[in-house]
């Protein structure tokens, strides 16, 4: 069976991030889907949403998704 969504363990590998970003990011992209009335599994994004969102990030050097999610919390959003 293929998988078809990405855990929290699966996404620090991907980014780089640590545990506690990588649930941030979690969290965030599964509030947008709930948003749009699409269900959602807790502690997990399906794969196709998560390679749309992060197409044009890099995560080579700084994370860019910190860099967002700081930004985002500067502005209260």
């Amino acid at each position: 069976m293929e998988k078809k969504f990405y855990k929290v363990k699966d996404i620090m590998e991907i980014t780089g991030l640590g545990r506690t970003k990588a649930y941030e990011m979690v969290k965030k992209f599964n509030k947008e889907l709930e948003k749009n009335g699409i269900e959602i599994v807790k502690g997990a994004i399906p794969i196709g949403y998560f390679n749309l969102r992060t197409a044009n990030m890099s995560f080579s050097s700084i994370n860019e998704f910190e860099k967002i999610a700081l930004q985002n919390k500067n502005r209260g959003v």
